[in-house]
């Protein structure tokens, strides 16, 4: 459908002029890797959602895809330059599709900055509530050393007196 009417349009991809459509096959090849792991680690952080090492996983496969949201939308606009230098007409297929593809990658890298934001908050929420533990371990261990250190002094004022 939209495939046939970005054919033709050639931009530099990655240093070398690439048809469109080759350029935005490649990037859609790269990013269903990215995507697969994605839904792998979200399906394993509903079981484990303070998980540090899933949201670690998380942070990196958003990167990633934030990454490749950015390169697809930097060749859309390359694309959409192509088009203005040639006078394309803004009525045109190529010129409508082109920029419906823009809009939805700008709209992706969008969503996908928000998903990063919400994986660091949850990440620092986790990493809280770990000293959160850690520091009431300690104050239990400080309340029975305080106990078994007034013990030991009863202890030895009974020894010696």
């Amino acid at each position: 459908m939209a495939a046939g009417a970005i054919k033709g349009i050639t931009i530099e991809f990655r240093g070398k002029t690439t048809p469109l459509d080759r350029a935005l096959q490649k990037i859609n090849k790269e990013t269903r890797t990215v995507d697969q792991q994605l839904r792998q680690v979200n399906r394993a952080l509903k079981f484990n959602p303070t998980s540090a090492e899933l949201l670690r996983q998380k942070f990196t496969l958003l990167n990633q895809k934030i990454g490749k949201t950015d390169e697809e939308l930097k060749s859309l606009r390359a694309a959409e330059a192509s088009l203005k230098a040639n006078n394309v007409s803004k009525q045109s297929a190529e010129w409508t599709t082109v920029r419906r593809k823009i809009i939805e990658a700008e709209s992706k890298l969008k969503h996908y900055k928000a998903e990063l934001a919400s994986v660091r908050y949850a990440n620092i929420t986790a990493m809280g509530r770990a000293f959160q533990s850690a520091g009431q371990k300690m104050r239990t261990a400080g309340m029975y050393a305080s106990i078994g250190g007034a013990a030991m002094i009863l202890a030895g004022k009974k020894l010696l007196g």
